[in-house]
């Protein structure tokens, strides 16, 4: 990993941050071990399976959504399509399927429908969930399973019997007096980095899950504070580097306490729930403008940057409807400002 030069003051700067060290390797990765992004059979003396390329397609996935057009001389939208198409549907379950099924719905409409079927196709893992209802798998893959049911649902293809099992099954394994959760299997107990992992892990769903999730991530932000080591890190248990790290920057975002975290001018996310302010609509993040005099600048970051200095309080939001990538489309205010007619007054 690179230094970074600067420590970030807002989640703004936090996110370029990332955005270009997740670039950064995979600029390296393609120079060095898979031109183009296509990943070599082998790497390592490992089989690259269908998950790896999951994994891969996920990311390309996230950095579109951000504004990110191209890596490497690669279209990540396209590519990320054309990955799907090379998977084999019953080779894909669990963290994968619930990838490739938010990696379509963070597509929108971009990829050919027969992408987008195949797509559907390899989101379907079924056969997972007799596993956990078996207790063959860690206590933890019950978000798993709601992840897949929640992305295939939102694709078209509901079964609200079993997502509501799961999540019940996630809130279950979240309602604990102090937050932290025993993750062993039989009678081995286990509690390490992966309580607030999952915590992190259920974000996307938590609007499902409800005030359980919040309430225990709460405890466990308060413990690691406690846990903390001189210079800001955390022993982790299993997890340390690069990972614990990552990890730290997660657990410490600001839409935990309720504040937004700014994704561009007119998206934001409060307490796990993916919001699209009603009524305007501002550049995204990487689009350029001119101004008058016909020179170039950067409008996406700049709105961006407006709507974190309006957004600085706690948000409140009114839903009015939802879009069809599945965001929230609402009316938010912060200390009484209603941040969308703030940004269309600040131009």
């Amino acid at each position: 990993m690179t230094a970074v030069e600067a420590l970030p003051s807002t989640s703004g700067e936090l996110a370029d941050q990332l955005i270009d060290c997740v670039v950064s390797h995979l600029e390296a990765i393609a120079e060095r071990t898979a031109p183009g992004l296509v990943l070599p059979a082998i790497f390592g003396g490992h089989v690259v399976d269908d998950q790896t390329v999951g994994d891969l397609v996920y990311t390309l996935a996230h950095l579109h959504a951000c504004g990110v057009e191209s890596v490497a001389d690669v279209n990540v939208a396209d590519h990320a399509g054309r990955l799907v198409t090379s998977l084999t549907a019953d080779r894909v379950e669990a963290f994968a399927s619930y990838r490739i099924g938010e990696s379509t719905l963070l597509a929108g409409g971009g990829w050919p429908d027969t992408t987008r079927h195949h797509a559907i196709a390899c989101a379907d893992s079924t056969p997972l969930f007799d596993r956990v209802r078996d207790g063959q798998t860690p206590k933890n893959y019950a978000i798993v399973a709601a992840r897949c049911l929640w992305a295939s649902g939102r694709l078209g293809h509901a079964d609200p019997e079993a997502l509501r099992e799961f999540l019940d099954r996630s809130r279950q394994m979240f309602d604990t007096s102090t937050g932290w959760i025993n993750d062993g299997m039989g009678s081995t107990a286990q509690y390490d980095i992966y309580t607030p992992d999952m915590y992190l892990f259920a974000e996307p769903i938590a609007g499902e899950l409800g005030e359980v999730w919040e309430h225990g991530l709460r405890h466990v932000l308060r413990d690691l504070e406690t846990l903390g080591q001189p210079g800001g890190a955390v022993v982790w248990g299993r997890s340390i580097g690069a990972l614990g790290l990552a990890l730290w920057w997660a657990a410490t975002r600001d839409d935990v306490s309720g504040r937004a975290l700014i994704h561009d001018g007119d998206t934001i996310t409060v307490s796990g729930t993916k919001i699209r302010l009603f009524g305007i609509d501002a550049p995204e993040r990487g689009q350029t403008c001119r101004d008058g005099a016909g020179a170039t600048y950067d409008c996406g970051r700049l709105a961006q940057r407006e709507l974190e200095r309006i957004a600085r309080a706690e948000v409140a939001y009114d839903t009015v409807e939802t879009d069809r990538y599945g965001r929230n489309v609402a009316i938010c205010h912060a200390d009484g400002v209603d941040l969308g007619a703030a940004m269309v007054s600040s131009g």
